[in-house]
């Protein structure tokens, strides 16, 4: 009798544990979508975490987790990017917030199987080999990454040393060890970290000698133009427009993602050799000799001999799914009503190696819109001897600024872990000049046509993250995986 009433007891507890593991995991998810950028409170990600953990344990080990995990994620991620539902068309949207939701439940799915396996470290695992499934693998989402929360807080300097995912699992980590350990300790934890994220460490955190490289004079245009309007891949007659906003200024003319119409090089050559008087380094949609289709970052130089083709380029290497590009197309054709539609053509190619090109006396590479989020690409740029980077944008289909702010902050930390000066050119924003530190130089009125005239002075550093890369990655995940096994093995 006194085993059934324990039952019974246990039973009657299940609704209300449940409700109090997902209410506290929404805290959690709370407290993540405060800390991502542009955040209001940037100090939140690591208390977020340890909140998370006391959800979980409020269930265990009687009872399923995958629920509080997924009110985590969805809460979490849902608010963070929630300006996917600002998108101009409905459809998209929605179709946007579906996957959102698809890949919050496979994340909680996956952290559910590594906690039945090895509790907290299993999580932390699971959560770590999915964010790098998600950032290096075949089907990019690196916005997932919680180490995008440390710009804004002086933990930012740390990405100059271990990159934006050395970061995040150095996060996790951090939280699973103090998991571990009574209330009182993870308050102080949670506590010390807040304090550290506003001490104004990070101008000592991974500061590295700068190097003196040649200024370049640029113009950067923002042609304010509606995504509607911008989705026109055929109109020539922006081109015209485009080289008013640059004025007759010398310099490098900058424009954004796609603003020279579909075509061959032979094509874009000879509409730019019709209208520029300078060079010029813009997003084009690009068709190969094979008929294969780019969202191609363009370098035109102003010709010398006209009988010479002045037009090199490099797609875009990093695609976004289901915009961009439709995974395992090639092999089941019926997956393409899963595209979601944003203007442009219907399908992309991704690009081969990453150019780097010589303006003036500066070396100079491009990265295309979402690419500019991969701290890998832009340390490829600088390896292969970039001294600045440009980014090619288009971010005005969503109405809201908070993409854009987003997207320039997340950029700011590339700028800072691979120490190269970043210049920013969107259709409606945003426009303008991040250091090498990360810091806003110059910006440019969003929503507005307008262009800058202004003079890069790029001041490149060697960090140790453009040094080793993944490596403190690779190391953190090795030493969590370590500590999972030997969990694992007590639970046996």
């Amino acid at each position: 009798m006194l085993r059934n009433a324990q039952v019974s007891s246990m039973d009657l507890q299940h609704p209300r544990s449940y409700l109090a593991a997902v209410s506290v995991a929404c805290l959690a998810g709370l407290l993540l979508a405060a800390a991502a950028p542009p955040a209001v409170v940037s100090i939140t990600a690591l208390p977020s975490l340890l909140v998370l953990f006391v959800s979980i344990k409020l269930l265990a080990p009687h009872r399923d987790v995958v629920w509080p995990l997924f009110a985590y994620l969805f809460v979490g991620w849902g608010i963070s990017y929630g300006w996917i539902l600002d998108h101009a068309w409905p459809q998209t949207a929605l179709v946007s917030m579906l996957l959102l939701a698809l890949v919050t439940l496979i994340g909680a799915i996956l952290a559910r199987t590594g906690f039945r396996l090895a509790g907290v470290f299993g999580v932390v695992t699971a959560m770590m080999l999915y964010e790098a499934i998600l950032t290096f693998g075949p089907v990019p989402m690196p916005l997932v990454s919680v180490g995008y929360t440390a710009e804004g807080t002086s933990w930012a300097g740390l990405v100059s040393l271990f990159g934006i995912t050395g970061v995040s699992f150095l996060m996790w980590g951090l939280a699973a060890l103090a998991a571990q350990r009574r209330v009182r300790v993870q308050i102080a934890v949670a506590v010390l970290w807040v304090l550290a994220a506003v001490s104004g460490l990070d101008e000592r955190i991974g500061h590295f000698p700068s190097r003196h490289a040649p200024p370049l004079s640029i113009v950067l245009v923002q042609p304010g133009t509606s995504s509607e309007t911008w989705a026109d891949i055929y109109d020539d007659q922006r081109v015209e427009a485009l080289v008013a906003l640059s004025g007759a200024a010398d310099g490098l003319w900058i424009w954004p993602e796609t603003a020279l119409p579909i075509g061959t090089v032979s094509r874009q050559d000879s509409l730019l050799r019709r209208h520029a008087s300078t060079d010029v380094i813009s997003g084009g949609i690009v068709v190969g000799d094979g008929g294969d289709v780019h969202n191609a970052a363009v370098y035109w130089r102003a010709p010398h001999r006209p009988e010479n083709e002045q037009l090199t380029w490099n797609g875009k290497r990093r695609l976004i799914p289901l915009v961009e590009f439709i995974p395992g197309l090639a092999w089941m054709p019926w997956l393409r009503f899963l595209r979601v539609d944003s203007g442009g053509a219907l399908g992309y190619s991704p690009g081969g190696e990453r150019a780097v090109w010589n303006a003036g006396d500066l070396r100079v590479s491009a990265l295309v819109c979402f690419e500019s989020l991969f701290a890998s690409e832009a340390r490829a740029a600088a390896l292969g001897g970039a001294q600045l980077i440009v980014v090619l944008s288009n971010d005005g289909w969503w109405e809201s600024d908070r993409m854009q702010l987003q997207h320039r902050d997340m950029t700011a930390l590339v700028a800072r872990a691979t120490g190269r000066t970043i210049v920013m050119a969107g259709v409606s924003g945003w426009s303008g000049v991040l250091s090498e530190t990360g810091r806003m130089v110059d910006e440019m009125p969003m929503g507005e046509a307008s262009s800058l005239r202004t003079e890069v002075r790029p001041h490149p550093r060697d960090t140790l993250y453009l040094a080793a890369g993944e490596s403190f990655s690779a190391l953190f995940f090795l030493v969590v995986v370590c500590l999972s096994l030997m969990q694992w093995k007590r639970h046996d």
